[in-house]
C-alpha cells in the first residue's frame, strides 16, 4: 500500500494521526511490524484477513457497489 493510499484509508475511517512527544507520528491501534521477506508479509496479510470483520450493514442496501 502506498503512503497516499494509507492516508485515504485513515481519513475514510476517521482514524487520527497523532504526534508523539518524540516527534514521530502514530495511529492509535495500529501495530508496526518488521518483516524480513515475502513470507512474513503473507503471514501478516493472512492474519489480518482472519481478524477482519465481514458483514452487511444497513448502508449496503443503498450502496451503488452492492451486488444483487
Amino acid at each position: 500500500m502506498k503512503f497516499d493510499e494509507i492516508l485515504v484509508f485513515l481519513h475514510a475511517r476517521r482514524l487520527e494521526i497523532k504526534q508523539t512527544a518524540e516527534g514521530t507520528q502514530e495511529v492509535p491501534g495500529f501495530v508496526e511490524t518488521r518483516v524480513t521477506g515475502t513470507e512474513d508479509v503473507w503471514d501478516l496479510l493472512k492474519s489480518g484477513s482472519r481478524a477482519r470483520s465481514v458483514g452487511s450493514t444497513s448502508a449496503d442496501e443503498l450502496s451503488s457497489r452492492s451486488h444483487w
